[in-house]
């Protein structure tokens, strides 16, 4: 038998059944709603079989059918953990009404998981101590976090919706405007300085500013975060300060360190030139003694000038040191040989014990490290007993650093005078004595030491048991190739004649002139032409051409330096040899002159020996040119 199809109401009936949506009718009965109808879906939802049951039971909680029925809003509910909402329709003509359940959990889960984020996001921002903030597409304010508000002493309300021109002042608002219309119109984040309000004249914000797309990619307002950087800028321009104070007063020094080595050897040079002259004459015994005494008070004040301006340099940084291994044998040999006069002279033993430096090499400067062994070792003779006896010997004390030990026979040291011993100028009791010395090799041997790396100081002393002192320096490998020992110096015997020649002497002081006229006059072919004036340099040396120009750097009118670019400038004088003779002894000094491509730096006090080959050289060289 064929079957009938379904009637309209079938159909229907169906749909109800298996629709997708949680459907139930209800009637009210005394007040209260009994489900009369309820699809499968419904009863998943409400967890159990629905018809003929109260609604206000299923779901725990009472639904207000006529008013959601009227108003059409949703109805939350939570059945069986799960986060529901329920929707009323009122059945026209009939006391019922069709009730729908959706399960919106999910739903409910992501809106509470993205609340608890703006929450934390909120959190962020209002715990802030930057100031964050979202402006729409035309520059209003739409979000500002609490930092702000406290900042400029402003409610959210005072802020949103208004511009940076009706928020701050105008020099500040116009670079704001213009940094966030640079960011809207490129689309590119950027970090920027801006001028911080609310603050001193000189506060600054670090801004960065970017826009925020909606979903079709187009910018919709601009975001910012802006951290006071005030105290940072502070801080960078006292560091700028600092650092300029600093380099002022290096410059001071060095300049002090200039003029102090000029004003200093200049009266020295007419003191120990013209000495020297007068002992090269020849004198009577008692007026050669006397002269001698003048020399070695003058080379005594020499010594002095030059170990001051040597700890200045070291204090300042300027001590140039070549440090390379050394065998730490070699510079106290020198040393030795070097003290050995004056140690036969006051009638001192020499001892010295090498077997725990062979094959040793420290980490030094050669010429400093036999400069520091030498004032050692030079105390050790000068501060001994009669008879006494000066024993230096090596000690590996500490694992990779090697001491070499000075001991004096002495009367020693108490503990107030050792702890004085390496200040300048500190002699103790020789000021009372005949004792030679500055009160400056302490403490020049210590700096030296530090700046190669090593320490000088005493092991013990104490009173009737003479001094031990020491010098320590790092151990290093021993150099694959040991470089072959410098050749020594053998002054060659002067002579005064240095032939025909002629001689530009630039020199302002009159001492020094008649000092060089003097040395000069001895060698009868020379012609000496003086220029007092740096600006007559020139014009005597293109009327006279010399052989040699003689040139002081301190001038009254022009530096030396500048003549000299004069005489390089001008074709009939570029290639005249030029000696500097300067009291100015300070490296940069003489390493800024040579290489201006002079011939010989000097300084002042006159080596008269040194003077005269220097010359002879320079003539020699204009001759074969």
């Amino acid at each position: 038998m064929r079957a009938l199809p379904p009637t309209a109401g079938d159909l229907r009936s169906l749909a109800f059944e298996h629709g997708a949506v949680a459907t139930a009718v209800v009637q009210v009965e005394d007040g209260r709603a009994r489900v009369v109808l309820a699809n499968a879906r419904f009863s998943a939802l409400a967890g159990e079989e629905c018809e003929e049951r109260w609604l206000d039971e299923l779901l725990g909680c009472d639904v207000p059918l006529q008013i959601a029925a009227t108003t059409g809003d949703a109805i939350p509910a939570t059945v069986a953990n799960r986060a529901l909402e329920i929707g009323v329709t009122a059945l026209p003509g009939e006391d019922g009404f069709v009730v729908t359940m959706h399960d919106v959990t999910a739903r409910a889960r992501q809106v509470r998981e993205l609340s608890e984020t703006v929450g934390q996001l909120e959190d962020i921002m209002d715990n802030s101590a930057a100031l964050i903030y979202v402006k729409d597409t035309e520059g209003r304010y739409m979000v500002v976090n609490h930092h702000f508000e406290r900042r400029f002493g402003l409610r959210r309300e005072d802020v949103i919706g208004r511009t940076d021109r009706e928020v701050f002042p105008l020099h500040a608002a116009t670079v704001y405007e213009a940094h966030d219309r640079q960011v809207m119109r490129t689309g590119v984040a950027m970090e920027v300085e801006e001028p911080a309000t609310g603050l001193e004249a000189d506060g600054s914000w670090l801004s960065v500013k970017f826009t925020l797309l909606d979903p079709d990619g187009q910018p919709y307002a601009l975001g910012g975060i802006s951290t006071d950087i005030t105290d940072r800028k502070r801080a960078e321009a006292a560091a700028r300060e600092a650092r300029d104070e600093a380099e002022r007063a290096n410059d001071a020094k060095s300049e002090f360190l200039s003029r102090m080595s000029h004003e200093l050897r200049t009266p020295l040079n007419a003191i120990l030139g013209f000495g020297q002259l007068l002992v090269l004459d020849g004198l009577e015994e008692e007026a050669q003694a006397r002269v001698e005494r003048i020399l070695r008070a003058g080379h005594h004040l020499l010594e002095l000038i030059n170990e001051v301006l040597d700890i200045t340099r070291i204090e300042a940084g300027g001590q140039a040191l070549s440090l390379e291994p050394v065998h730490c044998c070699d510079p106290l040999v020198d040393a030795l040989e070097l003290v050995r006069p004056l140690a036969i002279e006051r009638g001192i033993e020499l001892a010295s014990d090498m077997h725990g430096g062979l094959h040793r090499y420290v980490l030094a400067d050669s010429q400093r490290l036999k400069q520091v062994a030498l004032n050692l070792l030079s105390n050790a003779i000068k501060y001994n007993r009669p008879g006494g006896v000066v024993r230096t010997y090596f000690n590996e004390t500490v694992p990779g650093r090697l001491r070499l030990l000075v001991v004096d026979t002495g009367p020693g040291l108490d503990s107030e005078q050792a702890a004085r011993v390496f200040l300048p100028f500190e002699r103790l009791t020789a000021d009372s004595t005949e004792i030679e010395g500055t009160g400056l090799g302490l403490t020049l041997s210590r700096s030296l030491a530090q700046a190669m790396g090593g320490w000088v100081d005493i092991e013990h002393t104490a009173p009737g048991e003479g001094s031990t002192f020491f010098l320590e320096l790092p151990l290093v490998d021993r150099p694959a190739a040991p470089a072959a020992e410098s050749a020594r110096l053998v002054p060659q015997p002067h002579t005064w004649d240095l032939g025909a020649a002629r001689i530009l002497y630039v020199e302002d002081n009159l001492s020094n002139l008649e000092l060089v006229e003097s040395i000069l006059s001895r060698s009868p072919g020379v012609e000496l032409i003086p220029a007092m004036q740096g600006s007559l340099a020139l014009e005597l040396a293109t009327r006279h051409d010399p052989d040699v120009v003689l040139l002081d750097l301190d001038l009254p009118d022009i530096t030396g330096e500048e003549v000299l670019r004069l005489l390089r400038a001008d074709s009939r004088t570029r290639s005249i040899p030029v000696i500097v003779l300067s009291a100015d002894a300070t490296p940069a000094q003489l390493a800024r002159m040579q290489n201006e491509g002079i011939v010989a730096y000097l300084t002042k006090p006159l080596n008269i020996g040194l003077f005269l080959d220097t010359l002879r050289a320079a003539l020699a060289h204009t001759a074969s040119g």
